[in-house]
């Protein structure tokens, strides 16, 4: 029941306030299929680093009832002693539209210690709002399919990942763009001044 709640806390992570999809989209990306992330994860300990796994990132494309999109992959595994303690081999995949970056299904495989599932996850936009369907696999058995409904917007662990490089992109251009035209604005005076 805790990993259930934790999935469905996971899934809804992220929740934007509205009712179409497009107040639930991304805009511009910062990423193309090709793109290929490894990040190593340390744990610290005051003045020692442990080195405990790694998350790679990928970034694909795939079609999709029909549709082109892209195929967002993220893996995680721990390494070194953190691996004998307690062992992860995570894949997370989720399918989002190219355009806007809203999600169509996510998949999510966990091998963390002894114990392993597998997630699957639909969203479907609606009028006013989204229709996201859950189903669970535990010791090899599908579980019942889980609908629910939200106003928000229902993201995936993934989909979010990258929605929010595309987020800090886009603040960090908006900054860029505003002391662009800051050194602009006082270049103008001076000239003027001088005239």
């Amino acid at each position: 029941m805790a990993r259930v709640t934790l999935t469905a806390i996971c899934l809804t992570i992220i929740c934007y306030s509205g009712f179409a999809k497009n107040n639930c989209s991304a805009g511009a990306k910062c990423f193309v299929a090709g793109e290929f992330v490894n990040y190593q994860v340390y744990y610290n300990m005051g003045l020692i680093w442990i080195n405990a796994g790694s998350l790679n990132t990928r970034v694909g494309n795939a079609l999709v009832e029909g549709k082109f999109m892209h195929q967002l992959y993220l893996t995680g595994k721990t390494s070194g002693s953190f691996d004998s303690f307690f062992s992860v081999r995570d894949t997370l995949i989720s399918y989002v539209d190219t355009s806007d970056l809203t999600p169509a299904r996510a998949i999510k495989i966990c091998h963390e210690g002894k114990w392993s599932g597998t997630d699957f996850f639909t969203f479907e936009p609606l009028n006013n709002g989204w229709n996201i369907t859950t189903s669970l696999k535990r010791k090899g058995k599908w579980g019942e399919r889980v609908n629910y409904f939200t106003e928000n917007c229902g993201f995936d662990m993934v989909t979010s990942f990258f929605r929010l490089r595309t987020t800090i992109k886009k603040k960090k251009n908006r900054e860029k763009k505003k002391k662009t035209k800051k050194i602009k604005q006082k270049k103008k005076k001076k000239n003027d001044k001088k005239k």
